[in-house]
């Protein structure tokens, strides 16, 4: 199967700035159609295996990662998604499939031969890797996103934060599950786009104080866990 790369980049800005790149962007932008101008919730449980490849593939600079995650908004486990996330130096792609809550309460419990049976490639590569590799769910991560979108290009520019995470594997489909909160000063800008992007949006998204990075919300709260 071949996928289409696209352009992906993140930027650490001040927290503070977080309110001025929105006014800048709602004029000239769309919001995407599931947000409203407050954002929606992300929550993702994110895997690794025995040997910890996502973490040190990440802290490494390895050009080329992957890893799975189950991902759901806002609390409502009626719309829940296993996706493969593949990054190739600043370029990536994600797989993903729908998952019923169902079948993520059996994960959570360690049950994985029904997975065979589904004929999904992308369940089946997960059970190869549980099986295999020792994957297994290593942390929950929880944010507040706003997304925007500019059709050339297509371009996608979210603003990331309240990010927080937790090591309560078994709680990811509980709306009361306890976070440690990340850094509460910071937001994370990504902008993920096709071939191009206009110099006028580049001039938009220009902050003081942003730095690049290359660590994930995943690498993050791992670190947590470690200190």
């Amino acid at each position: 199967m071949t996928h289409t790369l696209r352009n992906e980049l993140k930027y650490q800005i001040p927290l503070k700035q977080k309110a001025t790149l929105c006014q800048r962007l709602y004029p000239i932008l769309k919001l995407d159609p599931h947000s409203s101008k407050e954002g929606y919730w992300v929550k993702s449980l994110y895997f690794d295996d025995m040997h910890e490849k996502a973490l040190n593939d990440n802290l490494d600079g390895c050009p080329y990662r992957s890893k799975f995650r189950i991902r759901y908004y806002n609390s409502d486990t009626n719309y829940i998604c296993l996706e493969k996330k593949v990054k190739i130096l600043n370029k990536g792609y994600k797989e993903s499939i729908c998952l019923t809550k169902n079948e993520v309460e059996k994960i959570l419990n360690k049950e994985y031969e029904w997975m065979l049976e589904t004929q999904k490639g992308l369940l089946i590569e997960l059970y190869s890797e549980i099986k295999n590799s020792g994957l297994i769910p290593k942390t929950i991560i929880n944010y507040q996103r706003i997304p925007f979108l500019f059709n050339a290009g297509n371009i996608r520019i979210t603003l990331d934060f309240n990010i927080q995470s937790s090591n309560h594997i078994h709680q990811f489909l509980d709306s009361n599950l306890t976070y440690v909160p990340h850094s509460q000063d910071t937001c994370l800008l990504e902008v993920k786009y096709d071939e191009f992007i206009p110099d006028f949006i580049k001039n938009l998204i220009q902050i003081p104080e942003s730095s690049w990075t290359s660590h994930s919300k995943y690498v993050q709260g791992r670190l947590i866990q470690y200190r």
